[in-house]
């Protein structure tokens, strides 16, 4: 489950985030959020996913909360 007091370091503000690998339950760099929604999360320079960019319409949130519910290490969270 995504650890809101160990969020990436390169996460913007909002709702959504990833978790810091240095989290026992942090990002993996699976690549799947960022492959597959690149209009939001990004890898850091050691493959390990942030938000840069929070979603705003419906299908982006959507988008991104699809993300949230395949991630295999459960580190992305949505305080939203």
């Amino acid at each position: 489950m995504a650890n809101r007091d160990m969020k990436h370091p390169q996460n913007v503000s909002g709702s959504y985030y990833c978790t810091s690998p240095d989290d026992a339950d942090g990002c993996t760099a699976c690549r799947l959020c960022y492959d597959a929604a690149p209009e939001f999360f990004a890898a850091d320079s050691e493959g390990y996913a942030y938000v840069f960019n929070q979603p705003v319409t419906e299908d982006e949130i959507s988008l991104c909360q699809e993300q949230t519910d395949v991630c295999p290490s459960q580190s992305i969270g949505n305080d939203g």
